[in-house]
């Protein structure tokens, strides 16, 4: 009885002992352990490298960490610890992470943070882009240079040209075919430039080619039709009739590359010398013949084909002892004249057949004082003071008015005269 009495003392002295007694560290940990509170203020953000960082705020109680990251490209989740409220790490390309962050302590684990979730860049389409940008930069970079290059070239040309232009003399009908020539080619280089180059050429200029190409065409087109005209005379024979200038003419003769025509249907009422006087050289129907502002003005084919030539001609002077005339032979030259009185057989020069198909009218002139020479239907008459008209023939009786009028003085107008040019066929 009294040992266990003293047991019993020793037991509850035990007892008292241990609960004053301080605890050890383990013992103490476990009873003061507590669950960390919920982490909350979770964000992840991600660098232009793609490194992720992850931070939140401190929890209650928690010791340490876990944070839950899950892959969104793989679907695995990773676990990382950590002590402090902040964990970063290499993200992968363009990758989905969702992230929930627990607190710890001990054997306690707290509730985890709402999931938050953040994409990583995609860097390999931003190289993409990137790239893409610097070869929009380089194209745009080569599309200027190439526009600039394009702006002096065609600044070069318009200035090529408009040199060029300020080199040509005026151009008009009297213009050489020199000049001509140099004006086609540079309306030939200004037509093959470019819209955008003719805008870099002057107003002026533009104007002058514009003027010339006018002028050009005109003359073109009667050198295409002076060439028709030499072709219808090669092809036609001697006798036969070409068309010049709305007219039709007599091909007298060919040869040695050269043609002489004749005007079939004379030219009416025109005096042979104003004046009075009976020389060729110095008549008025000379004059009218061969002017631009007489019978050429509306004959320009024939003014631009007939060439110069020398023109032999006859004045006769009656001798009263021999009661014959007298033929002086005499030239001048002329693009333009008419059938010659030939001295030696007292007749036309013109062939039978030509004089024939020339009708009514002055087939020649020679003058002898007041004597005229006509040719009327191949036959030759003399007219002396206009009283009559060859052996036996009644002047004031014909009544086809072949011959010419007399106003008393020595004015002598044919009815008709048949204008006559020679043309070179090369």
């Amino acid at each position: 009885m009294k040992t266990t009495k003293r047991l019993l003392v020793i037991a509850l002295s035990v007892a008292m002992l241990m609960a004053f007694m301080p605890v050890t560290q383990g013992s103490a940990y476990a009873a003061a352990a507590k669950t960390p509170a919920k982490v909350t203020g979770v964000k992840v953000t991600v660098s232009k490298d793609n490194k992720v960082t992850i931070t939140w705020k401190a929890a209650k109680n928690a010791k340490t960490y876990n944070v839950s990251i899950k892959d969104g490209s793989s679907g695995l989740t990773a676990v990382k610890s950590s002590k402090k409220v902040k964990v970063t790490f290499k993200g992968g390309n363009a990758v989905k992470y969702t992230v929930k962050v627990q607190g710890v302590n001990g054997k306690k684990k707290g509730q985890y943070s709402k999931a938050v979730s953040k994409k990583t860049n995609d860097l390999l389409k931003a190289a993409r882009d990137e790239a893409a940008k610097a070869k929009k930069d380089l194209e745009a970079a080569k599309a200027a240079k190439e526009a600039a290059e394009k702006q002096l070239a065609d600044l070069q040309a318009a200035v090529a040209v408009s040199d060029a232009w300020r080199e040509v003399p005026a151009i008009d009908e009297d213009s050489s075919d020199t000049d001509i020539a140099a004006a086609k080619a540079v309306i030939s280089a200004y037509d093959e430039l470019t819209d955008d180059q003719k805008a870099l050429v002057s107003d002026s200029i533009k104007t002058e080619i514009a003027a010339a190409k006018t002028v050009i065409e005109t003359i073109d087109a009667a050198a295409a039709k002076i060439a028709a005209v030499k072709q219808a005379i090669k092809d036609a024979e001697s006798g036969s009739t070409v068309t010049i200038d709305e007219k039709e003419f007599i091909v007298v003769s060919k040869e040695s590359g050269k043609a002489e025509l004749v005007l079939k249907n004379g030219i009416e009422n025109v005096p042979f010398d104003a004046e009075g006087g009976y020389d060729w050289a110095s008549s008025s129907l000379r004059t009218y013949l061969n002017s631009s502002e007489g019978w050429l003005a509306g004959n320009p084919t024939v003014s631009a084909l007939a060439e110069e030539t020398l023109y032999s001609y006859a004045i006769g002077e009656y001798d009263m002892n021999d009661e014959d005339y007298v033929y002086n032979s005499k030239t001048s030259t002329d693009h333009v004249y008419i059938p010659a009185f030939d001295t030696a057989t007292s007749e036309a020069k013109l062939p039978e057949t030509i004089v024939t198909q020339l009708k009514v009218g002055c087939a020649f002139w020679t003058s002898c004082g007041h004597h005229v020479s006509f040719y009327d239907e191949g036959e030759l008459f003399v007219m002396q003071g206009a009283v009559s008209v060859g052996e036996g023939n009644n002047w004031e009786e014909d009544t086809s008015a072949t011959q010419t009028t007399y106003d008393g003085g020595a004015t002598y107008v044919p009815i008709k005269v048949n204008p006559m040019f020679t043309v070179s066929l090369n």
